[in-house]
């Protein structure tokens, strides 16, 4: 069975690979396209201009990363919501190999504190920081961040939602991502997108300036010559004698024509499509590959040693609670184009593509289906201290904390 796992695993790593290469591969394939539909040249313009955004951004995220890896708070490691989160946080980093020596778990709210101590200084640009951890520590969330150092983070309001089970599959599923280096994968993907863009939004402009240039030069040409040589006609009907009046009427007629051709341009339309299709494919492509990107998080968890049921019920909690706080109800029994429409432009799977792959695995794994059908339809459970429980007869409706600036409660939110 060890064999057979490790066999596995070698072979889902190669599947991860050439999964990647051709996530690649086909987005410079669009750029080929781009290419032989514009110029060359516009392709290097827009990577040039792509590579100046990419520099800005980077420092941008450095900022980011640095602001967040000095200023935010660290769970403790016998959390209230999770008193084993220090123990999963050394076995998370143990199994994935990353880096020791910080092995801890952050949270999403800004420690003023660590910000003194640390020489934070205000300005606007950590105040925007404040703002936007602050609000994201509100959500049910986690994620990892860092191109060297990954920091992975989890809300209180997700560690107060899950149960013990469910918290360590949500963790291993960040904790894949870090070890797979999916951050560092997606960027040149994201460089490759943003330059097939841009080379196909500077095909269509300079299509529409010389269809537009093109137009006008053939309608002014209508204009003027065959108005002219109409008037010659005209004028030369009276003599019959005219022997050039055959000649001035057909040449009226021919910069009509010229004009109507140039005015309709047969080949505007068809570039102007191809240059949307082939933009909206590289977008699609980019979306692809962070949703197979999360599929790996998934099925890596499991590797690491998360119950793929506790993976199905949470996910099902966070949808749901995002779901409510977003004030949108959960797409439910959508029509298939509708659904497979919202896959497409989507980073992360849908629910039920997610679910769906969970399940195949528990079921490999040998769970039973109705130990899989009851993760994946059945009542959703809470721990007993957790505020989302439904214990109580007197409050029959699960209940979530809202925390103020300073990480108290500020008051309570119904969200089941």
């Amino acid at each position: 069975m060890c064999i057979y796992s490790y066999v596995l695993s070698k072979l889902y790593r190669l599947k991860d690979t050439l999964n990647a290469a051709g996530h690649y591969a086909a987005t410079g394939g669009v750029i080929a396209a781009t290419a032989a539909i514009g110029s060359p040249y516009f392709i290097l313009g827009a990577a040039g201009y792509v590579a100046y955004k990419s520099f800005n951004a980077h420092k941008g995220r450095k900022n980011y990363e640095e602001f967040a890896e000095d200023s935010l708070r660290v769970h403790p490691e016998k959390h209230k919501f999770s008193p084993n989160l220090g123990k999963m946080a050394k076995t998370l980093y143990e199994k994935s190999g990353l880096k020791k020596g910080k092995e801890r778990i952050h949270g999403f709210r800004v420690d003023a504190e660590r910000m003194i101590r640390n020489g934070q200084d205000t300005n606007p640009l950590v105040d925007s920081f404040k703002d936007m951890f602050n609000k994201e520590a509100r959500l049910p969330n986690a994620q990892v961040m860092g191109l060297n150092t990954p920091l992975v983070m989890i809300t209180e309001p997700l560690l107060d939602m899950l149960t013990c089970e469910e918290e360590e599959a949500v963790l291993a599923h960040e904790f894949v991502h870090a070890a797979s280096m999916h951050l560092q994968k997606s960027i040149p993907q994201k460089f490759m997108q943003d330059v097939a863009v841009n080379a196909n939004t500077i095909t269509f402009g300079a299509t529409v300036v010389t269809s537009t240039f093109s137009a006008g030069l053939g309608g002014l040409a209508t204009y003027v010559v065959g108005g002219a040589l109409a008037q010659a006609g005209i004028k030369a009907t009276a003599d019959s004698h005219d022997p050039h009046l055959k000649l001035k009427i057909g040449t009226a007629r021919g910069a009509l024509a010229l004009g109507i051709v140039q005015l309709a341009n047969p080949a505007f339309l068809p570039v102007c499509a191809a240059t949307v299709g082939l933009s909206m494919g590289a977008g699609m492509l980019t979306k692809s590959f962070s949703r197979s990107n999360e599929y790996q998080a998934d099925r890596g968890a499991i590797e690491y040693g998360a119950n793929p049921l506790a993976m199905i019920t949470a996910l099902r909690k966070v949808n749901t609670a995002l779901h409510k706080a977003a004030g949108i109800p959960e797409p439910k029994d959508q029509p298939f184009i509708q659904r497979e429409l919202r896959n497409l432009f989507s980073t992360h799977p849908t629910l039920e593509r997610r679910v769906a792959k969970l399940s195949d695995i528990a079921r490999k794994a040998g769970f039973s289906d109705a130990e899989i059908d009851n993760a994946a339809n059945g009542e959703l459970q809470y721990d007993q201290h957790s505020t989302y429980s439904n214990k109580s007869p007197k409050a029959p409706k699960r209940r979530g904390r809202v925390f103020d600036q300073d990480g108290n409660i500020e008051k309570h939110l119904i969200v089941a």
